[in-house]
């Protein structure tokens, strides 16, 4: 199949090369499930178990738990969320030109030209996102027996709200150019006649207008369209306009239930000083699913990921007063998981695999036939049509998995006899890292074009339209690509021959400056090939948690009723790949 793109790709792994703990030019953001590990747990239903508050009739406990998470601020750069989304190793990114001294060139964002300082820089850009989660777990709780080992099962029923705020920052040393020409010297036609070589000026029709077409900033482009909420400008008829792996305007908000999670178990130990069981584990993806639209937008869940595995949970009683009044309970719940995609589609973005990182928000031009030599003559069935951006292309539907996601948490326990509680714990928490590979079922249904229609531009020109704008004048037809071209170097567009109106495409080009109609210069259509797979994997991360609660228990009462009000806080590892939390929260339950 050559004019078709193979969907086979090979189950791809991060963990040799991709497993990073700075993770550069990743648009997904994939955190921690909202009140997921072992610490929620152990807050919301230890009540239940406590042999001081016990009612031996009592076997069925309902929780609900509030809190509110805020992301911890990151002082070093490199470890801000924001430079995750970037290919600078910060959270802050130089523009300029195509010398290859900036992070990035303006022109592959449709913005022309632009003058640069001694530096090669012209102006900066930064990300320093803030995130934060709201949400509450309802929880059910039922053990068979008390008094003796039996059956159990539970309940988790979340539902979370997240909030990014990318606080973007945009600031200009030089002013962006606001002309749409285009100026070279010509070289001699005739090696010995000065007269032959002269200034022109010139035109790309498919390239952006100034007055129609370009967004004239940074963000206004990266945001697909204008960064002024008070009127509309999107992206319809808008050439090279982002349609995915966009900047969020503003903050964006989701609200979902998070991850309905079943645990069925037996408790194998049941003593009045302890207990210990284990369960089967199953969290079913109810939040929202990756769409790719905006760079690191929020997920709430798992990004439709199932969860199956093991759970394990227990107490046992270190400390007791003579006359029972006080006592200290340590308590223990961990889980395992494994985590497969069963919810569709689950969109990423790909950088290209030759042209490196932050190549999906390079320009590519679209070439639709097979080029082929005939008979010394060249047969031109095709000729360049539309320029876009690379992620509009390489934003396509996958299947994620990943081997192990886990937590282990420790809770020391003080209770007094007459109901006030005091608990103490941490908890780790970790994932290893995602694996991907084309979900070529959805890619196919939804008709997403052939990657070797696509030729990597750089700065090159398909053809020139001289000394004047309208496209029904001959233009100087070039079909130039660059396929090996970077976000932030690329070569000047290469200079015609003579004066006009006899000016020529020269007979050799600058090494590197192909024809785009030969279908082995544009990007290959095998998507291994094309794509750069396990850069768009989520790094494994983990976490340390500490946490605390302050109760009261109203023993004497028939359903047990009580409060607690607990808080936490989250450190993470030297890593851009998550953000830690600090939370604070309230809860209240029952039992029956």
């Amino acid at each position: 199949m050559t004019q078709h793109i193979s969907w086979l790709v090979a189950r791809n792994s991060c963990v040799s090369n991709y497993n990073q703990r700075y993770s550069q030019s990743k648009n997904f953001y994939l955190p921690h499930s909202f009140l997921s590990g072992s610490a929620t747990d152990l807050l919301q239903q230890k009540y239940l178990m406590n042999p001081i508050y016990d009612h031996v009739d009592r076997f069925l406990q309902i929780s609900f738990m509030v809190q509110y998470q805020q992301g911890v601020c990151q002082k070093s750069s490199r470890n801000n969320l924001g430079s995750m989304a970037f290919w600078s190793g910060t959270n802050t990114m130089t523009f300029g030109n195509n010398n290859g001294k900036a992070d990035f060139d303006i022109y592959q964002f449709g913005l022309g030209d632009i003058k640069v300082n001694k530096d090669g820089v012209a102006g900066t850009v930064t990300l320093n996102p803030v995130v934060s989660q709201v949400g509450a777990d309802f929880l059910i709780y039922y053990m068979r027996e008390k008094d003796r080992p039996g059956f159990y099962f539970k309940i988790h029923a979340p539902v979370s709200s997240m909030t990014i705020e990318p606080n973007w920052q945009e600031v200009h040393f030089e002013n962006i150019s606001n002309t749409d020409a285009f100026h070279q010297i010509t070289e001699r036609s005739d090696p010995h006649d000065p007269a032959s070589s002269t200034e022109i000026t010139y035109y790309d029709w498919r390239y952006p207008s100034i007055k129609t077409e370009r967004s004239g900033s940074v963000g206004g482009y990266w945001s697909g369209a204008t960064l002024d909420c008070n009127r509309l400008d999107g992206n319809v008829l808008k050439p090279i306009r982002l349609h995915s792996g966009r900047l969020i305007i503003g903050k964006e908000t989701v609200t979902k239930f998070a991850e309905f999670a079943l645990s069925l178990g037996y408790n194998w130990i049941m003593e009045e000083k302890g207990f210990f069981g284990t369960a089967i584990k199953c969290s079913y993806p109810t939040g929202n699913l990756a769409a790719a639209d905006f760079i690191l937008e929020p997920i709430v869940g798992r990004s439709g990921l199932l969860g199956i595995g093991l759970e394990t949970t227990g107490r046992y009683r270190i400390w007791e007063n003579s006359r029972s009044e006080h006592s200290l309970d340590i308590w223990m719940n961990g889980e395992i998981l494994h985590l497969i995609s069963i919810r569709k589609p689950n969109m990423r973005s790909f950088d290209l695999k030759l042209n490196g990182k932050g190549s999906k928000y390079m320009l590519v031009q679209n070439y639709g036939a097979e080029y082929r030599p005939t008979f010394g003559d060249v047969n031109i069935s095709l000729q360049p049509q539309i320029i876009h951006p690379a992620v509009n292309i390489t934003t396509l539907p996958v299947l994620s998995s990943i081997d192990v996601e886990g937590a282990f948490a420790v809770l020391f326990d003080y209770y007094h006899y007459k109901g006030m509680n005091f608990a103490v714990g941490a908890e780790i928490w970790g994932r290893s890292a995602e694996h991907l590979a084309i979900d070529s079922f959805n890619a196919a249904s939804q008709r997403f074009p052939n990657l070797n229609d696509f030729a990597v531009i750089g700065r090159q020109h398909a053809s020139y339209l001289i000394n004047q704008q309208d496209p029904s004048f001959n233009p100087v037809y070039t079909y130039y690509c660059e396929p090996l071209a970077k976000i932030n170097e690329s070569q000047d567009p290469v200079r015609l021959v003579g004066v006009p109106p006899l000016v020529t495409v020269p007979n050799q080009v600058p090494e590197g400056i192909v024809d785009a109609r030969d279908s082995k210069n544009r990007i290959p259509s095998a998507l291994q090939d094309a794509l750069d797979i396990p850069g768009a994997c989520a790094s494994s991360i983990y976490i340390t948690k500490i946490f605390a609660q302050i109760g009261y228990a109203w023993k004497d009462y028939f359903y047990v009723p009580s409060i607690g009000l607990q808080g936490s806080l989250e450190f993470a590892a030297h890593t851009n790949n998550t953000v830690p939390f600090w939370a604070m929260g309230a809860q209240f339950a029952m039992s029956f």
